[in-house]
């Protein structure tokens, strides 16, 4: 069970991601990032990137709000599954739900072994292992996603909404910048020791994002932020085993065959003519396999995972 914490490296997985909008798509800046003299009220959020041998500043999906929803995503595939999930904020997270603190579960993890450890993190609820909690690092890394096209803006003109009235408001008349459908963006998700079922909850979430199910940005409700997935590339290395996608959680995972890919020394790679089969290939598996399984297996899992931590925070008079 080394795959349940974050040392040592067992797996390495790298999800190279071509995402193109086929509605506005708005990541503000917020009235703070409005520049002096700007006509924009809201506008788009920009950062430097590179492109070709230029460093221009362009629109780009930030890594941490595709994050933000990739965590929805696992949080509803999860939660349709039957198990336990968490958000992450103000609390909803396993280490306040099963040591009260996060200081308490520091202290868990400075005086016991690194395999009773590990035994208690298999307790954890899927989003969680995947994206972090307090005092526990996340093995999903997320990047920024950049244009490899033009991108092309547009303002559009809003006026609020007297909820009483149903009419306008006076004086509250605003613009709002957003890019314009067509724009591909271009960008990497990563993760650490995931074993089978988590990398197919991973690519079930992408793929949902990648279908339109959960949109990016703000302005949802009114018709923006809506994403199509139209390429990707899988890279998975086992450094544990001579095999592709072996067994990493004995009690869930099973060995997981995808013909259109090379398996190379236990380097997987899906190039980006088999990377999206590959990814419906992976997020078939966590419908008609694992979710079932880890359905069996978790409870058993996060009620030895609550006893462990009840009996050693008594011990420390807690």
């Amino acid at each position: 069970m080394l795959w349940a914490g974050l040392m040592p490296v067992v797996r390495r997985a790298r999800i190279a991601l071509r995402l193109r909008n086929i509605e506005p798509l708005r990541i503000g800046a917020g009235r703070e990032g409005t520049r002096l003299g700007s006509s924009v009220d809201l506008p788009v959020y920009r950062q430097a990137v590179v492109i070709g041998d230029r460093v221009v500043e362009e629109p780009v999906i930030p890594g941490s709000s595709l994050k933000g929803v990739l965590r929805t995503a696992v949080m509803a595939l999860s939660a349709s599954c039957g198990l336990e999930t968490h958000s992450g904020v103000g609390g909803d997270d396993c280490v306040s739900e099963i040591f009260h603190n996060p200081g308490m579960f520091d202290k868990f993890r400075e005086r016991n072994s690194a395999d009773i450890v590990r035994s208690v993190l298999l307790g954890f609820c899927p989003a969680c292992l995947m994206f972090g909690a307090p005092s526990l690092a996340g093995r999903v890394k997320v990047g920024d996603f950049i244009p490899v096209n033009g991108v092309r803006l547009g303002v559009k003109t809003g006026v609020g909404i007297n909820r009483r009235t149903g009419a306008a408001q006076r004086n509250v008349l605003y613009t709002v910048e957003f890019v314009e459908p067509g724009a591909v963006f271009e960008g990497s998700v990563e993760a650490v020791n995931v074993p089978n079922w988590m990398l197919s909850l991973l690519a079930a979430a992408l793929l949902a994002i990648g279908q339109g199910w959960f949109k990016l940005g703000g302005f949802k409700s009114r018709g923006m932020g809506r994403v199509e997935a139209v390429g990707a590339e899988i890279v998975v290395e086992d450094y544990s085993s001579d095999r592709c996608l072996g067994e990493l959680d004995k009690d869930v995972d099973e060995p997981v065959g995808l013909p259109a890919c090379r398996c190379e020394a236990a380097r997987l790679v899906c190039s980006c003519d088999a990377g999206l089969e590959a990814l419906r290939a992976l997020a078939s598996e966590w419908g008609s396999r694992y979710c079932d399984k880890l359905r069996e297996v978790y409870p058993k899992r996060r009620e030895w995972a609550s006893h462990v931590a009840e009996e050693w925070i008594a011990e420390q008079g807690g």
